[in-house]
C-alpha cells in the first residue's frame, strides 16, 4: 500500500517441528527476485510451499488465488476446570483439479506464487449496482 513489496510465506504444514530449512532458502530467493525487479514495487505476493523434501516438489508455478471448500469439524474438549469446549478445525478441499491456482497446485506438491491486491472493489458490477440502487427505494 506504500509502495513497498510485500512476501508472505507459507509451509502448508500444521506440526510443530516442522523443517522451515527449505522454505528459509526459498524466501531468500523470492526477496532477491524482489528487489532485483522493479516492476514488482506496488505488489504484494504469497508463496506456499508444500512440506516435502526437496526432491518431492515438482517445481514453481505463478497462479492465482484459490477457491476452496473447507471441510469442518469439531472436536469435544474439556477444559482444566472441567468446561465443555469444542475445538473447530478441519481440512481444505480444493474444488477443481486443473492446476491453475494455489490450493489446487500446492495440494499437487507445487510452490505457488500468488500475486494478492488490497483493493477488493468489485469494479465490473459498480455500474450496475449503482443502476439498481437507483432504481430501488433506498433513501436518507
Amino acid at each position: 500500500m506504500l509502495g513497498i513489496p510485500a512476501l508472505a510465506i507459507s509451509l502448508d504444514t500444521r506440526r510443530e517441528a516442522a523443517d522451515y530449512t527449505y522454505a528459509a532458502r526459498f524466501a531468500r530467493k523470492m526477496v532477491r527476485l524482489m528487489i532485483n525487479n522493479p516492476a514488482i514495487k506496488n505488489t504484494a505476493i504469497n508463496v506456499n510451499i508444500p512440506c516435502l523434501p526437496v526432491s518431492q516438489i515438482k517445481g514453481v508455478v505463478v497462479v492465482r488465488q484459490g477457491k476452496n471448500n473447507l471441510v469442518e469439524t469439531f472436536e469435544k474438549r474439556i477444559d482444566p476446570r472441567e468446561n465443555t469446549y469444542y475445538w473447530i478445525s478441519g481440512n481444505f478441499v480444493p474444488l477443481s483439479k486443473v492446476i491453475d491456482n494455489d490450493v489446487t497446485a500446492l495440494a499437487e506438491s507445487y510452490i505457488t506464487i500468488t500475486t494478492l491486491q488490497y483493493d477488493l472493489t468489485k469494479y465490473d458490477f459498480l455500474d450496475a449496482l449503482n443502476d439498481i440502487v437507483r432504481q430501488s427505494e433506498i433513501e436518507v
